[in-house]
C-alpha cells in the first residue's frame, strides 16, 4: 500500500511537471519609484500572459507608490470611461500608471521564464513641468523614455497622447451646438489567436450624454471577438491595443483611425470627426475582413497626436516631452517612424523617419513631416534629462538581466567626451573622459608651440575640438605620431608609451619592462611620456620604478601642477587627470588615478608644471601655465579629440 502511494505521488509530481512546461509563459511589468536619491520597491507586480507576441485578456496587477508631490499609482477606466485610481492589489487588465510631476517610476516588461528576454523598458515622469502616464500596453503621455527591441517588442506602434489639450482654456466655452465638452473616450481592440479576425468596442458620446456600459471596454471587445462568426472555434481572443481619443475638441477636431496589420505594407487609414467613429472604424474593419488581413491592431488618435513606430532589429530608445504648444519626440538610440495625421496628397498619414540624434517637434497642431538633427550639445542635454538618466540607471531596476540591458542603452548614450571636477583623496582635480568605443572619435596632435596662457582661448576656438589636453614633453627625446604621421622621432628607449591602433584600441607599454617591445609604425597615434603610474589597476610608482625608466623626477615633490593619462580596464576609455595647482606629488597622482572614482587600469605621467591644459566643448577649463613666449616651446603639441 505504501509503495502504491509512492507511485501515485510520483505520477502526480510528473504530471505537475508536464503541466508546468506547457503553461503559457508569464511576463511581468515591474514598477519602481525612482526620483532623486529615493527608491521604493512596489509591493506587487503588473502581470501579463504573453504568447505568440500577443497579450491575453487579464494583464495587470496594481502597484501604488508615493511620489514627492503626490500619489503615483495605477488608474483604470470605470464603466463610464473615467480613469480612477485603483485600490492596491486589485487585479486589472486595462490600467495606466499615472506619475505626477516631480515624481517618477520605472516599468519593465521581461519574461518570467526567460528573464534575458527584455521586451520593453519604460521610465515615466521625472518632469518638473507635466504629469506623465503609461497606459497599458503601449500608450504614453508627458515625460517618458521608452526602450524596445522592435523584433520582439509588444509595441508595434506607441501612441503619444497629449494631456494638456483636455484642460486648455480654449475648450471651456464651447456653444451647446458644438456638442459636449472635451472628453477622453476609451477604446479597445481584440484579436483572435490565429491572427484573424479582430474586433473592437468603445465609449462615446450620445445625445443623452456619456454612453455607459455594464462592463469595461476591453472586456466587451473580447466578447465581441469571441462571438465573431469569422473566428475559428479553437481560437481564443486577446487584447491588442487600448487607448483613448478626444471628441468635440475644436483644437483637434479630426480623428485619425489607423488599422495596422502584419501582412500589409500600408495600414488601413481613415480620417473624420470623433462623432463619426462608427462609420470610420466600420469602413476599415470591412476592408480588412475582405482582405483577410492578419494580426490587426486598431489605433485612434487626434490631429495633435502621433504614433511612434520603432524600426529595425536593434534596440531603440525614444524620449517624449509635452510642451506648452505641442510636444517633442527625441530619437536617442536606433530608428523609428512618426505616424501623424492625413497627408492630402496621398490620403495616407504623414510618416516622418526619426533617427538617433534627431528631434521631431509638433507645434500648434502643425505636423511638418520633418525631423531636425540635434546638435551635440542638444543631444547631450536630452541624454542627461532626469527621465533618461533614470532609465539607464541600474539602481532603478531589480533584475540583473534588466540592469545589463539598460547598461547597453547607457553605453550608447555616453558622450564621446566628458569633463568633470572631482575631489579624490583630498585633491581637487579635473577628470576628462574619452569614450574610444564611440564611432567617429579621432585622437590627434595639434601644433601648440606658440600657444600661451594668454592666447589659449583663441587656440581652443580655432581647433573646434570636443576636448583639448596638454602635458606633452618637449621635442627631441620623445616618439610622437598623429594620424599615421611621425611628428617626433625620439631616442628615448625608456619611459612609457600610449598607442592607439586604427580602431582606437589602446595599448600602454613601459619600454624597460622585461620583454617589452612595440612597433610604433603600426599605430596611427603614439604618445611617449612617463613614468608609469598604475599597473593593472594598482598604483605602481616608486622611486625604484622611476629610476628603471631612467627618469629624474622626484616622487615626493609637490611644487608643480600635475597631469596623467590612462586606459580603463575594458580598454574602451581614456581618462585624463589634471591637478591645476601645486600641492600634489606624482605619488599622489598615481594613487588618485588608481582610485575607483577615476578607474585607471594602466596609467602614465604627463609633463607637469607648465604643460597641463584642458579645454572642453570650446571652453578653457585650465590653460597652460606658460605666460611668456620663451617658455611656450615647452608645449610642442596638445592632444585634440574630435567627434564626427
Amino acid at each position: 500500500m505504501r509503495g502504491l502511494y509512492r507511485l501515485v505521488l510520483l505520477a502526480l509530481v510528473f504530471l505537475i511537471s508536464i503541466c508546468t512546461v506547457v503553461i503559457i509563459p508569464t511576463y511581468f511589468l515591474k514598477s519602481t519609484l525612482a526620483m532623486g536619491q529615493t527608491r521604493k520597491q512596489c509591493p506587487t507586480e503588473y502581470k501579463a500572459n504573453f504568447t505568440d507576441g500577443k497579450f491575453q485578456a487579464e494583464a495587470a496587477e496594481v502597484n501604488c507608490l508615493q511620489g514627492k508631490s503626490g500619489s503615483v499609482g495605477i488608474e483604470y477606466p470605470d464603466r463610464n470611461g473615467t480613469f480612477k485610481l485603483a485600490e492596491p492589489n486589485k487585479r486589472i487588465g486595462k490600467g495606466r500608471l499615472v506619475v505626477p510631476k516631480n515624481s517618477g517610476a520605472t516599468v519593465g516588461l521581461v519574461s518570467k521564464l526567460n528573464k534575458k528576454r527584455i521586451l520593453n523598458l519604460i521610465a515615466v515622469g521625472f518632469s518638473k513641468k507635466t504629469d506623465s502616464s503609461y497606459i497599458f500596453t503601449c500608450n504614453i503621455s508627458g515625460s517618458v523614455a521608452i526602450g524596445s527591441i522592435p523584433k520582439i517588442s509588444i509595441c508595434t506602434n506607441i501612441p503619444y497622447n497629449r494631456t494638456a489639450r483636455s484642460t486648455d482654456s480654449r475648450t471651456k466655452a464651447l456653444p451647446k451646438s458644438e456638442g459636449a465638452p472635451v472628453n477622453a473616450r476609451q477604446f479597445c481592440s481584440a484579436l483572435a489567436s490565429s491572427g484573424y479576425p479582430w474586433d473592437y468596442d468603445y465609449v462615446s458620446n450620445t445625445k443623452a450624454g456619456l454612453d455607459i456600459r455594464d462592463k469595461d471596454i476591453c472586456q466587451l471587445a473580447l466578447e465581441k471577438c469571441e462571438k465573431n462568426p469569422e473566428k475559428k472555434a479553437e481560437d481564443t481572443c486577446q487584447i491588442t491595443n487600448q487607448g483613448s481619443w478626444r471628441d468635440y475638441d475644436p483644437n483637434a477636431n479630426k480623428l485619425n483611425v489607423l488599422l495596422q496589420c502584419s501582412d500589409r505594407s500600408q495600414p488601413y487609414y481613415a480620417q473624420g470627426e470623433g462623432k463619426d467613429i462608427d462609420t470610420l472604424v466600420s469602413k476599415l474593419k470591412q476592408q480588412s475582413y475582405t482582405d483577410k488581413a492578419k494580426n490587426c491592431a486598431l489605433y485612434l488618435y487626434n490631429n495633435d497626436e502621433v504614433l511612434i513606430s520603432p524600426q529595425g532589429n536593434d534596440r531603440t530608445l525614444i524620449h517624449t516631452e509635452e510642451t506648452n504648444a505641442g510636444f517633442v519626440i527625441n530619437g536617442l538610440v536606433g530608428e523609428a517612424k512618426i505616424i501623424g495625421s492625413k497627408d492630402p496628397r496621398t490620403d495616407q498619414p504623414i510618416v516622418t523617419p526619426l533617427k538617433a540624434r534627431e528631434s521631431y517637434r509638433f507645434k500648434d497642431s502643425t505636423d511638418t513631416g520633418k525631423a531636425q538633427p540635434l546638435s551635440r550639445e542638444e543631444f547631450r542635454k536630452v541624454a542627461t534629462l532626469p527621465v533618461v538618466k533614470a532609465f539607464v540607471d541600474c539602481k532603478n531596476w531589480e533584475l540583473e538581466e534588466t540592469c545589463a540591458e539598460v547598461q547597453k542603452y547607457g553605453e550608447t548614450l555616453l558622450p564621446a567626451t566628458d569633463v568633470e571636477q572631482v575631489t579624490i583623496k583630498g585633491f581637487e582635480v579635473w577628470k576628462a573622459t574619452i569614450n574610444l568605443a564611440k564611432p567617429g572619435i579621432s585622437v590627434a596632435l595639434a601644433d601648440s608651440r606658440r600657444v600661451t596662457a594668454a592666447n589659449f582661448n583663441q587656440f581652443v576656438q580655432q581647433q573646434q575640438a570636443s576636448l583639448i589636453l596638454g602635458g606633452i614633453y618637449r621635442l627631441g627625446n620623445w616618439n610622437l605620431r598623429s594620424q599615421g604621421t611621425t611628428r617626433s622621432s625620439g631616442t628615448q628607449a625608456a619611459y612609457t608609451i600610449l598607442a592607439l591602433d586604427s580602431n582606437n584600441r589602446p595599448k600602454m607599454v613601459t619600454l624597460t619592462d622585461p620583454g617589452s617591445s612595440i612597433d610604433l609604425n603600426q599605430y596611427p597615434f603614439v604618445l611617449q611620456a612617463g613614468p608609469r603610474l598604475v599597473r593593472d589597476g594598482k598604483a605602481a610608482l616608486t622611486a625604484e620604478s622611476v629610476k628603471r625608466e631612467k627618469h629624474t623626477l622626484s616622487v615626493t615633490n609637490r611644487d608643480f601642477r600635475r597631469a596623467g593619462i590612462c586606459i580603463s580596464q575594458d580598454q574602451a576609455k581614456l581618462y585624463y587627470v589634471l591637478r591645476n595647482s601645486p600641492g600634489m606629488s606624482i605619488t599622489d597622482l598615481a594613487k588618485v588615478m588608481a582610485s575607483e572614482q577615476i578607474g585607471c587600469w594602466q596609467a602614465m605621467n604627463l609633463d607637469g608644471g607648465m604643460g597641463p591644459a584642458l579645454a572642453y566643448e570650446g571652453q578653457a577649463k585650465a590653460p597652460p601655465d606658460n605666460s611668456g613666449t620663451s617658455k611656450a616651446e615647452a608645449q610642442p603639441f596638445m592632444i585634440v579629440v574630435r567627434e564626427k
